[in-house]
Order: C-alpha cells, then structure tokens, then sequence
C-alpha cells in the first residue's frame, strides 16, 4: 500500500489538484483560499479569551473578524487543511514526533515565522492566496509577487547555507524494534548535552 500512495504524490498532479480545487472554493464560498487572515482571526480569538477587548483594534474590523471559526468558511477550510495533512502523513507513513536538537534550528524557525507571519499580514495574505488565486485571475501583483519571491528564495538559501547557520548534525542507527520512548529519551539526551 505504501509504495501505491507514494506515486500519487507527484508534484505536477499535486499542483493541479489545489488549482482546481482552489477554483472549486472560489466557486462556492465567492472569496479567494486564504490562510493568514484566518491565522490573525484565530490569534484575536485568543486574545478575547485572555481578556483583551478586540473591538479597539480596526485592523479586525478591516479583516472581518466576527463569528466563530466553525461559523467563517476560511476556518472551516484550514481545519481541514490541518486534518487533510494529517490523513496525507499518516497515509504516506510519515508521522515521527521530532525534537530540535540545533539552537541554531529553533532560532532561524522563530525569526523565520516571525519574519513571515509578520510579511504577510503587511501584504494582507501570503504566498498561497497570491498564487492560487493572483495567478489564475491574471493580476499583475502576483506576477510581481512571484519574481519577488523566486529572487527571495535563492537570497534566502545563500544565507542559510553560511556557517554561521549550520547546525552540527547527530547521526545514529536507531532499529526498526527501537520503541518510540527510548528513541526519545536519547533525543532528549542528546539535546541537553
């Protein structure tokens, strides 16, 4: 079963399944596959459970935040992004509960986030609401977008390849009768060294 599921994985098919599923979610819900302003919308609700009254903030209002996540098609679609890649890794047999063992990891995946979460709030959407719905629509902006990013991409991995980014990397043989609590135990051994 495994080596059957792992051919459909194919970029190219992959690609063309979210473009036309994209089309099919613009059809019925009438607003582009987003992703961020969900994310934002999430983080207000948790503000308001810790007591932050939201209604001060207009950038809410301009992002619509109202309702409940169960209640805004963009809510309802990114649970089942998040429980379509959990059936996706389960399927493919890749799930493995991994710990960091690089400080160097951690911080450039913070600052990354941070960096990236931050950009596409400044753009009012990210790099998936640009392209499948920017391209498909013949916007000039994506096109920009795209250029942008292409140059970014490669800037991005010249950084990351100096070596003051490097990590040291631990390689050890681990059996396939290896039980998920010692492997974690050395893990976590490992990483306290």
């Amino acid at each position: 079963m495994k080596s059957s599921i792992k051919s459909v994985w194919n970029p190219t098919i992959v690609v063309g399944l979210l473009g036309v599923l994209s089309a099919y979610y613009f059809g019925i819900v009438g607003s582009a596959w987003a992703v961020t302003g969900e994310f934002t919308r999430w983080g207000a609700h948790l503000m308001k459970m810790a007591g932050v009254d939201t209604s001060q903030y207009s950038y809410l209002e301009l992002i619509h935040f109202e309702k409940t996540p169960f209640t805004r098609p963009d809510g309802i679609m990114i649970f089942g992004m998040f429980v379509g890649a959990f059936i996706a890794a389960i399927l493919s047999n890749n799930i493995k509960l991994r710990f960091p063992t690089s400080k160097i990891r951690v911080a450039q995946a913070l600052i990354g986030g941070i960096l990236a979460g931050f950009g596409a709030r400044l753009a009012m959407g990210c790099n998936l609401a640009a392209f499948f719905t920017g391209i498909p629509q013949f916007s000039l902006h994506t096109w920009y977008f795209t250029i942008a990013s292409i140059i970014g991409t490669y800037i991005g991995t010249k950084i990351i390849k100096l070596p003051i980014f490097q990590s040291k990397v631990k390689v050890r043989k681990v059996s396939k009768n290896s039980n998920l609590i010692n492997v974690l135990m050395i893990e976590i051994n490992l990483a306290s060294r």
